[in-house]
Order: C-alpha cells, then structure tokens, then sequence
C-alpha cells in the first residue's frame, strides 16, 4: 500500500510541478496557487482514473491525453478567468502526458501510440513510488506555492536533478546488462532488469531503491539476484541448472524457460569455475548432497565431466568453501 500510494504521489507531483510554467501563475495568490496545483496534480493522475491501460489502452495514449483533459481544462478556465484558455489547455496536457504517461513509460508498459499502434512501449529504469523522484518534487511544489521568486528556477533544477538521476540509472542498467551478458555468456539468454519491485512494497528506507533485481533466461540456466546501482557484485538468491536444455519464451509477464520433461533434472548451481579457459559449474542435486560438475562447450551447451577434471573442479571447490568458512 505503501509503495502504491507513493506511486499516484509522484504523478499528482509531476502534474502540480507542471502547471506552474504558466506564466500568469507568478502572479496569483497562495489560495489560487494551492488550488491551481491541485488541478495540476488531479491531471498528473487523471489517465489512471479513466480505466486500467490493459483494458483501456487510450487511457495512456499520448494522442488521445489532450482531449480527455478537456473538462478539466474547463473546470480550471471557470476558476482562472483571467489565464486564457488554450494556456491551460498546452499545461493540462502536458501534466498529463509527462506527469503520467511518460512516467508510466519509465515504470512499466504503456499503449503510447494508441490508436496508431497497439504495440506497449516501456524503458524501466526506475519505480514511480521512489523517493529519490518525488522527495525533490515535493520540495519544489512548496518552493513554487509560497514563493513568489525564482519559480522557473526552482522548476528547473528540479528536473535537471531528476533527469541526471535518469540517466545514471539508464546508464547503470545498461552496464549491468552488458556485465550479466559477459560473465554468464549464455545461448539464447534473455535477460530483464528492473527495480526490486517485491522489496519495495513496505520497504521505508530510501537506499532500497537504489539497486536492481535481475533475472536471467537461457536454455539450461535460470539465474535471479540483486545489484547496486552504482555497480558492485552480483548477489544472486536463485541460481539454477537445467540438464536438458529447453526454449525460453518470451511473454507479457518477461521471460520465461520452457518445462522440460522426465529427464529435465534441475541443480541448484553452487559455484561458477572458470579454469584454464573452461567454464565449470559445480551444482547440487535437488534434495540431495550429490554433487555433479558441468562443462560448457564451444557451442555453448553444458556437458557433464567426470574422472581427474571433474576432481579438479570439486577440490577446488572445497578449498574455496574452506576459505568462505574461515572469513
């Protein structure tokens, strides 16, 4: 509940922040400025209370944002007389577009073409219920509300500020891509990376936004975890080998590997090995100590080793459970 609140926080924020780039808002009273950042802030929520964009696509369409605004750009009109209306109107519209649609677009899937393309477009890189976004928000709207002065300013460095957030978060998703792809360096792998919206819910420390959550798809390997935002080591919680190797499907949902049949026995992956230019794994049977070690091909297919190599692999595994136990 928490996290959803923060959510339709930010967009109302968004919104409110928005319409103080009319010009004739310098020179209106706090009351009038109160009441003019609560239209702004109704239209930063307004696509997500015309319907769901699943069932609704033209909710969160950026063609059809300026015309369901209309009666809110009447209502403001009837309040402030003296704004002329196609002001209102250009701001209301951008309430919404940018205080929610692009938002959405940043947090998850949107119909942002409807109705010219069904297609939902999305680049995740952040949660919308995140403080380090509507902390500073909110502190501009405050600024903007009780001061007369240095409004366009204060609008402006807040979104500076937000937009280099942006960007360090686009660039970090990219690196922790390019670093999963690189070290796992799996066949047909998919791999999604978004803010750990699970943790998130009730979570109440700001630092908990400040990582992602990653899953990797291949065909034999499923592999989850955390990592900080500005880089540091995979954590992984889940890490898992599949004997048989099978197709990974892609959904509305994300990724997803295929079940396999009888013989598709799963391994819980206890360490990663890269020796003398091979790639090990060491793995564990599922509900039992057996252990068993896989080598990757050139075709990238896991294969797997017995005899000395296999031997090898488990003793160096030992000595490094040794050292982890003794630190």
């Amino acid at each position: 509940m928490l996290l959803l609140f923060m959510h339709v926080l930010t967009h109302a924020l968004f919104g409110a922040i928005i319409v103080f780039l009319l010009k004739d808002a310098r020179n209106l009273s706090i009351p009038k400025k109160l009441v003019l950042s609560i239209i702004g802030g109704f239209a930063g929520i307004l696509p997500d209370t015309l319907g769901f964009r699943t069932s609704t696509p033209w909710s969160h369409s950026i063609f059809f944002a300026p015309i369901f605004v209309l009666p809110v750009v009447l209502v403001t009109k009837a309040i402030f007389r003296e704004i002329i209306w196609w002001k209102i109107w250009i701001v209301l519209s951008l309430a919404t577009i940018v205080g929610h649609i692009f938002v959405d677009f940043l947090t998850h899937e949107v119909t942002l073409l409807y109705p010219l393309s069904l297609k939902e477009y999305e680049y995740v890189i952040f949660e919308a219920g995140d403080p380090w976004v509507w902390f500073p928000l909110m502190i501009t709207i405050l600024i903007v509300i009780f001061s007369s002065k240095n409004r366009i300013l204060s609008i402006s460095i807040v979104f500076l500020l937000i937009g280099s957030y942006m960007g360090v978060r686009s660039y970090s998703k990219l690196e922790l891509i390019s670093k999963l792809e690189d070290y796992y360096g799996e066949i047909n792998q998919n791999i999604l990376v978004t803010p750990p919206r699970g943790n998130l819910i009730d979570t109440r420390n700001p630092f908990d936004y400040l990582k992602w959550s990653y899953d990797l798809y291949s065909e034999q390997r499923i592999v989850r975890g955390f990592s900080p935002l500005l880089g540091g080591t995979l954590q992984n919680h889940t890490n898992v080998f599949h004997q048989e190797p099978m197709p990974v499907v892609l959904s509305v949902t994300g990724p997803y590997r295929k079940a396999g049949g009888e013989v598709d026995q799963s391994f819980n992956v206890l360490l990663d090995v890269r020796d003398d230019g091979n790639y090990y794994l060491v793995c564990e049977e599922m509900n039992s100590n057996h252990l068993k070690v896989f080598r990757q091909e050139i075709d990238g297919r896991w294969n797997e080793i017995q005899g000395t190599e296999m031997q090898r692999i488990l003793d160096y595994f030992i000595e490094n459970e040794k050292k982890s136990n003794m630190q």
